[in-house]
């Protein structure tokens, strides 16, 4: 199983990585939707996290692309964001099958992830 994480802050996409490889997931890792794109095309991923503010392209068409493409469009994709008073409104517009406000803690992380996959998390 491998996931994709796609976040321009290192700090995070360190952290995140840390605690989903220490459950035993394979962990892909992209700051920017460029990379994250051509992993989508190339890997056989069974989740994707990604951040909505990146640099251009932003998150908000990369996760349309993921839905919008027959071919991946069954990938659950987990959203983090700042942006809490403005989720209803974002979910609104951007398909994601879930959600994480930052700050999130990492018994989150792991209980979204465990949502879409077939881990002990």
């Amino acid at each position: 199983m491998k996931i994709l994480i796609v976040e321009d802050e290192h700090f995070m996409l360190e952290a995140m990585s840390t605690v989903l490889e220490n459950i035993g997931i394979e962990v892909l890792k992209a700051d920017n939707v460029n990379d994250a794109q051509q992993f989508v095309a190339s890997e056989n991923l069974s989740l994707v996290i990604t951040d909505l503010y990146l640099p251009e392209p932003d998150g908000f068409a990369f996760v349309h692309s993921i839905k919008n493409n027959p071919l991946t469009k069954h990938i659950p994709v987990i959203v983090v964001t700042g942006l809490v008073e403005h989720r209803e409104t974002l979910s609104e517009k951007v398909p994601a099958d879930e959600w994480l406000s930052k700050p999130f803690t990492l018994d989150q992380l792991r209980g979204a992830v465990k949502k879409y996959l077939a881990i002990a998390a």
